[in-house]
């Protein structure tokens, strides 16, 4: 079985990361847009807490808790008594039976009602912003960071040219064979995730450098 390699599995987990944040922002978006005209066309009517329905989650297991959600009389403009089924449930429950609470519905679907509070209206466009954010601060970060760590790779060879030459010349001059300078600066010569083929120096006595090119990828002065 052919392995897929890393870096292509790392790419693909971020675009998929990506597209799902990319639309749970959507979602944001329209819940928002959506919502906001409701609020502004909604009339606004005093309701009465008639019921607290209880209900576990879709897991089906007994042991999963549940929350209680309220279930409400109103009364449009027109004289129409409604029920409204609560959207947003808590454990303990928010609301007590036989509290009046403001209820907002649409008059041309009087049907299409909501409790006058926060998370029951905004809950749903609230929850897919915050997915939606971090999925894609995940998908980015992730981006950002490795093209930071490869750009550091990347100027790995510049800082071992710029220092490693003083290195060179400080420890001949401190009396260190050439033969053992040579074996501990060689392995540095070729990190940085390239390897140079082609290397050739000439150190003086006086700490002095001839700058020798390698390959066509960097230009080491030793």
């Amino acid at each position: 079985m052919r392995r897929v390699p890393v870096n292509r599995t790392i790419n693909i987990i971020c675009g998929v990361f990506l597209v799902c944040g990319l639309a749970f922002l959507g979602i944001s978006i329209y819940t928002v847009r959506s919502t906001r005209s409701f609020v502004a066309q909604a009339e606004t009517v005093r309701g009465e807490v008639v019921d607290l329905e209880y209900r576990r989650d879709n897991s089906g297991s007994s042991a999963s808790g549940g929350a209680y959600y309220p279930v409400v009389k109103y009364r449009t403009a027109a004289g129409d008594q409604r029920t409204l089924y609560g959207n947003t449930g808590s454990s303990p429950p928010s609301y007590r039976v036989g509290e009046a609470v403001d209820v907002l519905y649409d008059p041309t679907n009087p049907s299409d009602a909501r409790i006058a509070g926060f998370f029951s209206i905004w809950l749903v466009p609230l929850i897919a912003g915050v997915l939606g954010w971090l999925f894609s601060l995940a998908s980015g970060g992730v981006m950002i960071a490795r093209r930071v760590a490869a750009r550091r790779v990347r100027d790995l060879p510049l800082y071992f040219s710029t220092f490693l030459p003083a290195i060179s010349a400080t420890s001949l001059l401190a009396g260190v064979p050439a033969g053992s300078l040579s074996a501990v600066l060689s392995p540095l010569s070729s990190y940085g995730g390239h390897s140079c083929r082609r290397r050739s120096s000439s150190i003086h006595s006086t700490g002095t450098t001839s700058t020798a090119s390698c390959s066509s990828c960097c230009q080491w002065p030793w």
